[in-house]
Formats: C-alpha cells, sequence, structure tokens
C-alpha cells in the first residue's frame, strides 16, 4: 500500500535550500500521487470547517 504523503509547510519559511526542499515534496507528491496532506499550513480550523459548509 502506498501511503499519501504528508509535507510540513512550517519548514518552508526558513531558508533558500529548505524552501526549495518543501516545494521538490509537493511536486513530487502531485505528480506521483495526485494528493498530499499538508501540515503546519497556519490555516485556522474554524476557517476549514467554513469551507466545508459553503455549497
Amino acid at each position: 500500500m502506498v501511503a499519501i504523503p504528508i509535507i510540513n509547510l512550517a519548514a518552508f519559511s526558513k531558508d533558500n535550500t529548505t524552501r526549495q526542499t518543501v516545494a521538490k515534496e509537493i511536486y513530487q507528491a502531485c505528480h506521483e500521487f495526485g494528493f498530499m496532506y499538508l501540515q503546519n499550513h497556519g490555516i485556522s480550523q474554524d476557517l476549514i470547517e467554513e469551507v466545508f459548509t459553503q455549497n
């Protein structure tokens, strides 16, 4: 079984090399899996829940 990648966006705010690594992880997830989980994205749980209630 293949697991959906989990990408930690907290690392994206660090140095340029780390940002490039995160960008490559996102690129790879999109091209190999078509999906990814994002951690530490900074979006509040309230906003996420509100989006799911929209029609």
